[in-house]
């Protein structure tokens, strides 16, 4: 018996065709994210040299237009990678677009016209439309904001496992607000998918 295979296998072999345009853009938002981690040290910094009674203004106008700088160079590189992301999801998209027609093009004639035209639409349109947040923002995003968090985990621990262990805590008590939230979230979550789709039937 075929084995059925999960939505993320899918996601992988489909994103795997444009492996380029999305490996180029997670570099990118990696990068994006190590530059909006620089300002933060840098203000580190301002706030040492304040309490040891810098008065040298220069200097804090140079830091200052550094920050800048950084946060500019993370926005620009943010929209480059979500480019990259979305020119490679829409023809992703596209291409299963097509092969979901060539599909109904074999079936026999006899299934089609058992089920409305609203059902082939939701499967197409919408179903398909779906994995566009995945591949374009999940893919990129996703990866880079959880491996500069890790690294900065990694540096805290090895500056001192107190500092580690009071941000572990910190991200844990997080985690556990989003998991209730996404729990109450749920059965809103289904009604809603449910009543779109008999709204997008009775359009179609």
């Amino acid at each position: 018996m075929k084995k059925k295979r999960n939505l993320l296998s899918w996601i992988i072999e489909f994103a795997g065709r444009k492996r380029r345009y999305f490996s180029e853009s997670v570099v990118l938002a990696v990068f994006g994210v190590a530059a909006s981690f620089i300002p933060y040290l840098i203000m580190a910094d301002i706030v040492e040299k304040l309490l040891d009674g810098n008065r040298e203004w220069d200097y804090y106008l140079k830091q200052t237009l550094l920050m800048g700088v950084c946060w500019l160079i993370r926005i620009t590189l943010h929209s480059f990678s979500t480019s990259l992301s979305h020119m490679a999801t829409f023809n992703v998209l596209g291409s299963i677009r097509i092969q979901l027609c060539e599909k109904l093009s074999r079936i026999p004639l006899g299934s089609v016209l058992n089920d409305n035209s609203g059902s082939y639409k939701n499967i197409i349109v919408d179903r398909v439309d779906s994995m566009e947040t995945t591949l374009a923002h999940i893919v990129p995003e996703f990866t880079a904001n959880i491996l500069l968090p890790v690294i900065m985990f990694i540096y805290l621990i090895l500056l001192d496992w107190r500092l580690g262990m009071a941000n572990l805590l910190a991200a844990s008590i997080g985690l556990i607000c989003a998991v209730i939230m996404f729990a109450r979230s749920k059965g809103g979550y289904e009604l809603s998918v449910e009543k779109t789709k008999k709204l997008n039937d009775t359009a179609a």
